[in-house]
């Protein structure tokens, strides 16, 4: 995604298959409309730089990537709201550049998709109930 994007319309990506792994979204968004990612199915993973990313209805109500964002962000209200794992990003430093962010990366993966599967069998287990 460009750096310098400020929204996602509602459909704008709608059935796009080129979309796959892990979607980085920058920090200038500000605002996903409701379907941008419908259909979208190979998306596993999307990381939220923006800790006020407006997030407007369900992005891809059929998905089941995990959101990558900040604690106590829009990006882990969304999550908790979709029943989708959230995996917190965590700023890191190097002493190098006396302290500065440098980058930020995503921990807790192990534990994350250990809770996919473990919600994807809630979900199944379901699914066999009704």
């Amino acid at each position: 995604m460009p750096k310098n994007l400020i929204s996602i319309g509602r459909g704008a990506f709608e059935g796009c298959s080129g979309l796959r792994g892990e979607l980085r979204l920058p920090e200038s968004l500000t605002r996903i409309e409701n379907g941008a990612f419908d259909k979208c199915d190979s998306i596993d993973k999307i990381v939220f730089y923006n800790r006020r990313t407006e997030i407007i209805g369900v992005m891809n109500p059929y998905s089941s990537a995990i959101i990558c964002g900040y604690k106590n962000s829009t990006a882990e209200e969304y999550a908790e709201r979709q029943g989708l794992v959230f995996e917190e990003l965590k700023e890191m430093t190097d002493s190098s550049t006396n302290g500065s962010n440098i980058y930020s990366m995503c921990f807790n993966s192990f534990i994350s998709k250990i809770k996919k599967i473990v919600l994807g069998l809630k979900r199944n287990w379901r699914r066999t109930q009704k």
